[in-house]
Protein backbone atom coordinates (compact mmCIF):
# COMPACT_ATOMS: atom_id res chain seq x y z
CA UNK A 1 0.00 0.00 0.00
CA UNK A 2 0.95 3.94 0.26
CA UNK A 3 2.76 3.69 3.23
CA UNK A 4 5.16 0.81 1.60
CA UNK A 5 5.18 2.55 -1.15
CA UNK A 6 6.66 5.76 1.01
CA UNK A 7 9.67 3.57 2.46
CA UNK A 8 10.91 2.81 -0.72
CA UNK A 9 13.29 6.48 -0.98
CA UNK A 10 15.08 5.46 2.62
CA UNK A 11 17.34 2.74 1.21
CA UNK A 12 15.92 -0.13 3.07
CA UNK A 13 15.52 -3.73 0.94
CA UNK A 14 12.39 -4.62 0.81
CA UNK A 15 11.34 -8.09 0.97
CA UNK A 16 7.43 -8.99 0.59
CA UNK A 17 5.66 -11.79 2.19
CA UNK A 18 2.47 -13.44 0.24
CA UNK A 19 1.57 -15.93 2.61
CA UNK A 20 1.83 -16.54 6.44
CA UNK A 21 3.54 -19.06 5.75
CA UNK A 22 6.11 -16.47 4.14
CA UNK A 23 5.84 -13.81 7.21
CA UNK A 24 6.93 -16.70 9.38
CA UNK A 25 10.06 -17.93 6.60
CA UNK A 26 11.34 -14.10 5.31
CA UNK A 27 11.38 -12.86 9.32
CA UNK A 28 14.43 -15.11 9.26
CA UNK A 29 15.70 -14.66 6.41
CA UNK A 30 15.47 -11.05 6.69
CA UNK A 31 17.17 -11.04 10.16
CA UNK A 32 19.90 -12.84 8.55
CA UNK A 33 20.80 -10.65 5.45
CA UNK A 34 20.89 -7.34 7.54
CA UNK A 35 23.46 -8.32 10.05
CA UNK A 36 25.13 -10.18 7.19
CA UNK A 37 25.03 -6.84 4.84
CA UNK A 38 24.98 -4.40 6.95
CA UNK A 39 22.04 -3.17 5.01
CA UNK A 40 18.79 -2.54 6.83
CA UNK A 41 15.67 -4.95 5.31
CA UNK A 42 11.80 -3.94 5.69
CA UNK A 43 9.98 -7.13 5.66
CA UNK A 44 6.20 -6.47 5.06
CA UNK A 45 3.38 -7.93 3.90
CA UNK A 46 -0.43 -7.11 2.96
CA UNK A 47 -2.14 -5.18 6.05
CA UNK A 48 -5.71 -7.00 5.09
CA UNK A 49 -4.92 -10.60 2.97
CA UNK A 50 -2.45 -11.96 5.11
CA UNK A 51 -2.84 -9.97 8.84
CA UNK A 52 -6.23 -11.03 9.05
CA UNK A 53 -5.88 -14.76 8.00
CA UNK A 54 -6.40 -17.46 10.56
CA UNK A 55 -3.84 -19.54 9.58
CA UNK A 56 -1.08 -23.00 10.68
CA UNK A 57 2.12 -22.50 9.68
CA UNK A 58 5.01 -24.48 9.99
CA UNK A 59 7.52 -23.01 13.03
CA UNK A 60 11.36 -22.89 12.71
CA UNK A 61 12.35 -24.19 15.88
CA UNK A 62 15.01 -21.87 17.73
CA UNK A 63 17.43 -24.57 18.17
CA UNK A 64 17.29 -25.07 13.93
CA UNK A 65 17.60 -21.25 13.50
CA UNK A 66 20.78 -21.12 15.98
CA UNK A 67 22.45 -23.24 13.64
CA UNK A 68 22.53 -20.88 10.76
CA UNK A 69 23.26 -17.85 12.77
CA UNK A 70 26.21 -16.76 12.19
CA UNK A 71 27.62 -15.11 15.20
CA UNK A 72 30.32 -13.28 14.50
CA UNK A 73 27.60 -11.09 12.31
CA UNK A 74 25.93 -11.01 15.75
CA UNK A 75 28.89 -9.57 17.02
CA UNK A 76 30.05 -7.13 14.44
CA UNK A 77 26.20 -5.40 15.13
CA UNK A 78 26.69 -5.27 18.66
CA UNK A 79 30.04 -3.49 18.01
CA UNK A 80 28.25 -0.93 15.96
CA UNK A 81 26.17 -0.57 18.88
CA UNK A 82 25.82 3.34 20.72
CA UNK A 83 28.65 2.84 23.56
CA UNK A 84 29.54 5.66 26.20
CA UNK A 85 33.01 4.10 26.13
CA UNK A 86 33.22 4.36 22.47
CA UNK A 87 31.42 7.64 21.94
CA UNK A 88 30.73 8.25 17.87
CA UNK A 89 28.89 11.22 16.27
CA UNK A 90 25.98 11.07 14.04
CA UNK A 91 23.41 13.24 12.20
CA UNK A 92 25.16 16.56 12.13
CA UNK A 93 24.37 19.21 10.12
CA UNK A 94 26.35 19.27 6.63
CA UNK A 95 26.99 21.03 3.70
CA UNK A 96 26.33 19.43 0.32
CA UNK A 97 29.97 18.57 0.05
CA UNK A 98 30.22 16.54 3.27
CA UNK A 99 26.83 15.49 2.89
CA UNK A 100 27.32 13.46 -0.48
CA UNK A 101 30.83 12.33 0.57
CA UNK A 102 28.99 10.50 3.01
CA UNK A 103 26.06 9.06 0.85
CA UNK A 104 28.88 8.20 -1.52
CA UNK A 105 30.70 6.16 1.04
CA UNK A 106 27.69 4.62 1.84
CA UNK A 107 27.02 3.05 -1.48
CA UNK A 108 29.79 -0.14 -1.14
CA UNK A 109 26.75 -1.75 0.79
CA UNK A 110 24.86 -1.78 -2.03
CA UNK A 111 26.76 -2.14 -5.22
CA UNK A 112 28.65 -4.86 -3.54
CA UNK A 113 28.40 -8.25 -5.83
CA UNK A 114 26.20 -10.59 -3.96
CA UNK A 115 28.93 -12.31 -2.01
CA UNK A 116 27.97 -10.14 1.38
CA UNK A 117 24.98 -12.36 1.39
CA UNK A 118 26.78 -15.80 0.61
CA UNK A 119 25.92 -17.18 4.21
CA UNK A 120 28.59 -19.02 5.60
CA UNK A 121 29.16 -23.50 5.01
CA UNK A 122 26.87 -23.36 8.30
CA UNK A 123 23.94 -21.98 6.59
CA UNK A 124 24.46 -23.58 3.37
CA UNK A 125 25.01 -26.97 4.42
CA UNK A 126 21.64 -27.23 6.90
CA UNK A 127 19.59 -29.47 6.84
CA UNK A 128 16.58 -27.18 5.84
CA UNK A 129 13.79 -29.46 6.50
CA UNK A 130 11.94 -27.21 8.18
CA UNK A 131 12.23 -24.12 5.63
CA UNK A 132 11.87 -26.34 2.47
CA UNK A 133 9.90 -23.56 1.00
CA UNK A 134 10.84 -22.02 -2.56
CA UNK A 135 9.72 -18.59 -4.69
CA UNK A 136 10.68 -17.25 -7.20
CA UNK A 137 9.29 -14.80 -9.84
CA UNK A 138 10.60 -13.38 -13.29
CA UNK A 139 9.54 -10.43 -15.07
CA UNK A 140 9.69 -9.88 -19.18
CA UNK A 141 8.52 -6.28 -20.72
CA UNK A 142 8.59 -6.30 -24.23
CA UNK A 143 7.94 -3.58 -27.05
CA UNK A 144 8.55 -4.27 -30.68
CA UNK A 145 6.92 -1.60 -31.66
CA UNK A 146 6.09 1.94 -29.65
CA UNK A 147 1.57 1.11 -29.99
CA UNK A 148 2.91 -2.57 -28.77
CA UNK A 149 3.65 -3.81 -25.12
CA UNK A 150 4.29 -7.44 -23.59
CA UNK A 151 4.59 -8.10 -20.61
CA UNK A 152 4.96 -11.17 -18.67
CA UNK A 153 5.44 -12.45 -15.12
CA UNK A 154 5.85 -15.99 -14.24
CA UNK A 155 5.55 -17.37 -10.55
CA UNK A 156 7.15 -20.44 -9.04
CA UNK A 157 5.79 -21.82 -5.93
CA UNK A 158 7.62 -24.96 -4.44
CA UNK A 159 5.91 -27.99 -2.65
CA UNK A 160 4.10 -26.64 0.27
CA UNK A 161 3.51 -28.99 3.77
CA UNK A 162 0.72 -28.79 6.48
CA UNK A 163 1.03 -30.65 9.65
CA UNK A 164 -2.02 -29.56 11.46
CA UNK A 165 -5.08 -28.17 9.24
CA UNK A 166 -8.22 -26.83 10.33
CA UNK A 167 -10.94 -29.33 10.06
CA UNK A 168 -15.20 -29.28 11.02
CA UNK A 169 -16.23 -31.89 12.55
CA UNK A 170 -12.82 -33.23 15.00
CA UNK A 171 -11.57 -31.35 18.07
CA UNK A 172 -8.82 -31.63 20.17
CA UNK A 173 -8.65 -32.03 23.75
CA UNK A 174 -8.80 -27.88 23.85
CA UNK A 175 -11.56 -28.20 21.68
CA UNK A 176 -9.82 -27.20 19.01
CA UNK A 177 -11.41 -27.80 15.56
CA UNK A 178 -8.31 -29.83 13.43
CA UNK A 179 -7.22 -33.00 11.87
CA UNK A 180 -3.86 -34.14 11.55
CA UNK A 181 -3.88 -35.48 8.38
CA UNK A 182 -0.39 -33.52 6.13
CA UNK A 183 -1.50 -31.78 3.45
CA UNK A 184 0.69 -30.97 0.67
CA UNK A 185 0.43 -28.47 -2.05
CA UNK A 186 1.97 -29.41 -5.03
CA UNK A 187 4.63 -27.26 -6.88
CA UNK A 188 2.78 -24.69 -9.40
CA UNK A 189 4.04 -22.50 -12.14
CA UNK A 190 1.66 -19.71 -13.06
CA UNK A 191 2.54 -16.99 -15.95
CA UNK A 192 0.34 -13.83 -16.27
CA UNK A 193 0.31 -12.05 -19.63
CA UNK A 194 -0.36 -8.56 -20.34
CA UNK A 195 -0.64 -7.35 -24.05
CA UNK A 196 -0.82 -3.89 -24.87
CA UNK A 197 -1.80 -1.89 -27.66
CA UNK A 198 -1.87 1.72 -27.67
CA UNK A 199 -1.98 3.27 -31.34
CA UNK A 200 -2.51 6.63 -30.01
CA UNK A 201 -2.02 8.41 -27.00
CA UNK A 202 -5.86 8.90 -26.18
CA UNK A 203 -6.67 5.14 -26.35
CA UNK A 204 -5.36 1.55 -25.38
CA UNK A 205 -6.67 -1.90 -25.90
CA UNK A 206 -5.64 -4.59 -23.47
CA UNK A 207 -5.54 -8.32 -23.11
CA UNK A 208 -5.18 -9.58 -19.31
CA UNK A 209 -4.53 -13.26 -18.52
CA UNK A 210 -3.57 -14.18 -14.65
CA UNK A 211 -2.42 -17.93 -14.69
CA UNK A 212 -2.14 -17.70 -18.32
CA UNK A 213 -2.32 -21.74 -18.93
CA UNK A 214 -4.90 -22.62 -15.99
CA UNK A 215 -3.54 -24.60 -13.29
CA UNK A 216 -5.74 -24.88 -11.07
CA UNK A 217 -4.36 -26.46 -8.33
CA UNK A 218 -4.03 -24.24 -5.04
CA UNK A 219 -0.94 -21.93 -4.66
CA UNK A 220 -1.42 -21.84 -0.68
CA UNK A 221 -3.23 -24.68 1.50
CA UNK A 222 -6.64 -22.78 2.36
CA UNK A 223 -6.97 -21.05 -0.34
CA UNK A 224 -9.21 -21.28 -3.37
CA UNK A 225 -8.58 -23.30 -6.66
CA UNK A 226 -8.20 -20.75 -9.06
CA UNK A 227 -8.03 -21.34 -12.66
CA UNK A 228 -7.14 -18.93 -15.62
CA UNK A 229 -8.71 -15.73 -15.59
CA UNK A 230 -8.83 -13.99 -19.20
CA UNK A 231 -9.78 -10.16 -19.44
CA UNK A 232 -10.15 -7.54 -22.40
CA UNK A 233 -10.63 -3.89 -21.81
CA UNK A 234 -10.33 -0.57 -23.62
CA UNK A 235 -9.18 2.66 -22.38
CA UNK A 236 -9.78 5.95 -23.31
CA UNK A 237 -8.89 9.56 -21.86
CA UNK A 238 -10.41 12.62 -22.83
Amino acid sequence: HSDVMACRQTGFAMLASNSVQEVMDLALVAHLSTLRSSVPFLHFFDGFRTSHEVDKIEMIDYEDIKKIVDMKDIENFKKRALNPEHPQLNGTAQNPDIYFQGREAGNKYYTADGTQLQFSETCDDFDHRNTPRIYGMVGLIYKPVKCLCVSSYAYYYGEQFNRNCYCIGASDESGTNYTSTPVRISPKFITNLKVGYRPTDEFEISFNARNLFDDAGREFVYSDKIGGIYSIGANFSF
